[in-house]
């Protein structure tokens, strides 16, 4: 069970970026070129700050690993985060 949204949306965004690599790595296998970055969606703001803050949070030791893995990604140009919220968000 997770207590957190933002760790549960960071957990999946950590998730999907290694599931985008994946296939990334797949289609140049086959020759396929790709864009040289993916935009990856998140509805959780929490979770997008975490991925573009050069900052590490104490109050995040708890996703250090996926932290360090979606910070990479994005300091690499690899993966782009962007917020996107649903009609009638109360963001």
């Amino acid at each position: 069970m997770v207590r957190s949204s933002t760790k549960a949306e960071y957990k999946a965004l950590a998730d999907g970026i290694a599931e985008i690599l994946w296939i990334r790595a797949l289609l140049s296998d086959l020759y396929f070129s790709s864009d040289p970055m993916t935009i990856l969606w998140c509805d959780n703001l929490g979770a997008t700050y975490l991925s573009v803050n050069l900052i590490f949070h104490a109050r995040t030791k708890h996703v250090e690993i996926d932290y360090h893995f979606v910070r990479d990604r994005v300091a690499k140009k690899e993966i782009g985060v962007s917020v996107h919220l649903l009609p009638g968000s109360t963001w």
